[in-house]
């Protein structure tokens, strides 16, 4: 009810209001720390299709991911980031399928190359992989490969994979990559990348 408020004062009165900003990034942190920080251990009662839908069309009525934006926004990017890798491995397939598809869209749309953003991104992308992998979850696997797919084209001169990872697969093999990806996620060269990824954000 309040994602829905706050998106109704945004339509009303404009998303440049100071207050009506205020107000929807302070209720984007209540829901970030209900989805993500929550103790509640059912998933499903931390995040519907509903409250995701209100949430990503607050981020859109405030271009928190628009190039360009304020320097200002950059804790509520982060903030932001977290919540929808949070609901990428999520129990219920729907809010996956539309937290993956934004992913997805933030990766083609933003020019970022900040190292610390990209290997969050990359970490926490490829221990949602892993999971969906051990559980036998195809269709989370196939939601979320695509972003791990733009995910990489985007890492690769910032980390110089062509050196760093020669033998990765291509991402412009098409849905070949997919598979080729999930044995080539299981090597030591892999695992070791990943690790390094984990350490520089410590």
């Amino acid at each position: 009810m309040a994602v829905q408020a706050s998106l109704f004062d945004l339509s009303e009165h404009g998303s440049q209001t100071l207050i009506n900003q205020e107000n929807a990034s302070h209720i984007l942190r209540m829901v970030y720390e209900l989805v993500v920080l929550g103790s509640n251990e059912d998933e499903s009662k931390k995040c519907s299709t509903k409250l995701l839908d209100g949430v990503l069309a607050l981020l859109d009525a405030l271009m928190i991911f628009q190039q360009g934006s304020s320097d200002d926004w950059s804790d509520m990017i982060r903030l932001c980031l977290g919540l929808l890798l949070k609901c990428s491995h999520h129990p219920n397939p729907g809010i996956v399928a539309m937290a993956t598809a934004k992913l997805h869209a933030i990766l083609q749309s933003r020019s970022t190359e900040d190292p610390a953003e990209l290997s969050y991104l990359l970490y926490s992308i490829n221990r949602a992989l892993d999971n969906a992998i051990e559980v036998g979850n195809p269709e989370e696997y196939s939601f979320l490969m695509p972003v791990m797919k733009a995910l990489l084209e985007k890492c690769r001169s910032a980390f110089n994979l062509d050196t760093t990872l020669p033998d990765l697969p291509s991402t412009t093999s098409g849905p070949v990559f997919f598979n080729d990806f999930q044995m080539y996620s299981t090597s030591k060269k892999w695992r070791n990348f990943i690790e390094r990824m984990l350490s520089d954000l410590k």
